[in-house]
């Protein structure tokens, strides 16, 4: 309609004291996809279907006070707008720049954290568009300080089969078999890939996939001193580069859960350096519903 191809679309946020504020729309990063797009629940110009994925993500952290999600108005929301309850707080980005002890530091790195890996592991639902800007603190404390996660509506969900490969991948990292997989990113998640890759040759194609597991070897001896996710943002990038050297497609679920996270690891170790990424990452690896189809199969 004239409307969508204008390309406009209004987010208002209902303000609890009954007036409401436009809100400009949130700049959504743009995403490389080096293989295919995962699948997302929902896109810019369809308020309802974000109404409906804050829901999700308000009763999958219903037990959890330190994490909040704002509440749709439904009887405002239309195929057009989107409106939620208006949250108050600094933004993660401001923050970080106050003068704030240690203890709340370490406390809300915890908090955020353990929140985006349960989104990831256990939920398999993550927000879309994760940057410190979108997570505001809204209560500052030590020993129950609260995060509250906007523009959440557009979420990454993973099919089953994705989020088993997904698991096989970050299982055989954790158990620091590199091999493993490096073998299972060049097969993708289908268990095969073209038989060159754009090589002149297969012998050329394997060439480049032993040298691309060769680098995950190296990634995983490294690591073996050091939890694998509290080094995730460097692995990561080495991974990409790697990947990219070698021709080696992955596919776009992994892709935007590895940004997740290190765009998490970095908040976190802006808070406290010294956050346990890995021991709350495990946590959620270890009770997810595909963890048991993913280790299985490695």
């Amino acid at each position: 309609c004239a409307r969508r191809a204008a390309g406009v679309r209004r987010r208002v946020c209902w303000l609890l004291r009954g007036e409401p504020r436009v809100d400009g729309v949130a700049g959504g990063a743009t995403r490389r996809r080096l293989r295919e797009k995962p699948q997302s629940t929902a896109t810019r110009d369809q308020p309802t279907q974000e109404a409906d994925n804050l829901e999700r993500l308000r009763e999958n952290f219903r037990n959890q006070s330190s994490v909040s999600f704002p509440a749709p108005r439904r009887a405002l929301v239309s195929e057009d707008v989107l409106v939620e309850d208006f949250v108050e707080g600094p933004s993660m980005r401001e923050y970080l720049k106050r003068d704030v002890d240690d203890a709340r530091r370490k406390a809300l790195a915890r908090v955020g954290v353990d929140a985006v890996c349960k989104m990831i592991f256990h939920d398999n639902l993550l927000h879309g568009d994760l940057h410190p800007g979108n997570i505001l603190v809204t209560r500052d404390a030590t020993r129950d300080p609260a995060v509250c996660f906007l523009d959440a509506g557009i979420c990454v969900e993973l099919g089953a089969k994705e989020h088993v490969h997904l698991v096989r991948v970050l299982s055989a990292l954790m158990r620091h078999d590199g091999d493993a997989a490096g073998r299972l990113l060049c097969k993708g998640m289908d268990g095969a890939r073209a038989l060159n890759n754009g090589f002149g040759t297969d012998e050329a194609w394997q060439r480049a996939q032993d040298s691309f597991c060769e680098c995950m070897r190296d990634i995983t001896s490294r690591s073996v001193e050091e939890e694998f996710f509290n080094k995730y943002s460097e692995y990561a990038s080495r991974i990409f580069a790697e990947a990219e050297k070698c021709r080696v497609a992955l596919e776009g679920f992994f892709v935007s859960t590895a940004v997740a996270i290190r765009v998490m690891e970095g908040v976190a170790n802006a808070l406290d350096p010294d956050v346990p990424i890995g021991q709350l990452a495990l946590k959620w690896i270890a009770s997810s519903p595909y963890v048991a189809a993913g280790l299985t199969r490695s």
